[in-house]
């Protein structure tokens, strides 16, 4: 089969690899999702599954390797974004994490997905009056995108911002 490294579908690798990481088996995981990285060295979302089976092994650095070869590629996206900013944080890196969306959003001000993920690490320190202006740019950038609205409610809901929470919550 495709984990074995024979000629077993590749259709097979994908569903393989998540079922192994639903079942927190990290070196299966690994074992296929390498096998189908070796037979499409370029396919982005077999490197995510790699990336992912790192992660599940603890393997924080592999895993930041690979994520950041794919931002190089394609810049764009934003859940690896989000998942490589996750493994700065749990590496006690979180001026990094910082910085990465910091500098998506400095070449695409209108990032809605980097400034709501900017201001949810702003929130997490409880910086909160440095979250409010990113995450009202990211609704003005994603309208139709309740969460960023949602989150600015909880913001004011825990600064006890009342008017303000309900206010929000009308607009949405």
């Amino acid at each position: 089969g495709v984990a074995a490294g024979g000629s077993g579908n590749v259709l097979a690798g994908p569903p393989l690899v998540l079922a192994s990481l639903r079942q927190a088996r990290f070196d299966d995981a690994l074992k296929a999702a390498e096998a189908l990285v070796k037979k499409e060295p370029d396919n982005l979302f077999y490197q995510q599954l790699l990336a992912t089976a790192r992660v599940g092994q603890r393997n924080f650095p592999e895993a930041e390797k690979i994520y950041r070869a794919i931002l190089d590629k394609q810049p764009s996206l934003a859940p690896i974004r989000r998942n490589l900013a996750q493994i700065y944080l749990v590496s006690n890196r979180s001026a990094d994490a910082k910085k990465l969306y910091q500098d998506k959003i400095a070449k695409d001000p209108n990032d809605a997905a980097s400034l709501q993920g900017l201001a949810d690490l702003l929130m997490n320190e409880k910086a909160y009056d440095a979250a409010i202006p990113l995450l009202t740019r990211a609704i003005a950038a994603a309208p139709a995108d309740a969460e960023p609205r949602v989150r600015l409610v909880n913001l004011y809901r825990v600064q006890k911002k009342w008017p303000d929470a309900l206010n929000q919550a009308r607009a949405a």
